[in-house]
């Protein structure tokens, strides 16, 4: 996907500063190695997200196929171990994706410099053993533009906040509004209609404690992100999963 944000002042009344904290961390997840998995049984999590400053990040995380709703609660994240490793493949350029661990997720990442080039092909390389997953394919969305409200600007929670953007194309743009002073916000909008409109009063203010009430000045800065996906087509010889850029 593309994301382009900007930063903006939102002058609101003095709100908590709340740490929120990922639904993820209160699942309960386990590490298996890809070698007594067949591909069949495993479920592929692939992105590949370009952002303003001119790269492009390719990413796979692979865990077990999920047959039910508890699944999802007690993910088995699979660590590619032997001859199994994950590429990304773009026109002539094939690149290894490197192993990283985060809080317990094994992920596979890399970076590359953004190029005219927009198919990327995820290959799911496997030994002799087991059958490979060569074929999972996404398309980058072209870039777009963030024309508005400008950075700094300054607005109030119970007026209309106007955005505007362009590019080429058409398409769904999700937009996400996030700051410590007010609850995060989720829209949406089409990227043909060249602006969009966030609603006077959305944009919910967070409670306070004494403490913020006393040292805060009314205002706060917040991120306003707009974010273009498209869906691709998974290898079929992969048991579940998505891939999305």
């Amino acid at each position: 996907h593309r994301d382009v944000t900007g930063v903006q002042t939102c002058a609101l009344p003095i709100c908590k500063l709340l740490i929120a904290l990922s639904p993820f961390a209160f699942v309960a997840c386990s590490t298996e190695l890809s070698e007594d998995f067949e591909t069949k049984e495993l479920h592929a999590s692939y992105l590949v997200s370009a952002t303003d400053d001119e790269e492009v990040r390719a990413r796979a995380i692979f865990s077990e196929k999920n047959d039910s709703l508890a699944d999802l609660f007690e993910p088995t994240y699979i660590d590619l171990v032997g001859d199994d490793r994950v590429e990304v493949i773009r026109g002539e350029e094939r690149v290894e994706l490197e192993r990283e661990s985060i809080l317990g997720t094994v992920q596979y990442e890399a970076d590359l410099e953004e190029s005219e080039e927009v198919t990327y092909t995820f290959s799911l390389e496997r030994g002799e053993e087991f059958e490979s997953a060569p074929a999972s394919t996404v398309e980058l969305p072209s870039p777009f533009s963030f024309d508005g409200p400008e950075a700094g600007a300054r607005f109030l929670r119970s007026a209309p906040i106007a955005l505007r953007f362009s590019g080429a194309g058409d398409g769904a743009l999700q937009i996400q509004v996030s700051g410590p002073c007010i609850e995060t916000y989720q829209g949406s909008a089409e990227l043909a209609d060249g602006e969009a409109t966030i609603a006077a009063d959305a944009l919910k203010e967070r409670e306070l404690d004494d403490e913020d009430e006393a040292s805060g000045d009314g205002a706060c800065d917040v991120t306003i992100s707009l974010t273009r996906e498209k869906v691709g087509d998974l290898d079929p010889s992969l048991g579940s999963g998505e891939i999305l850029a």
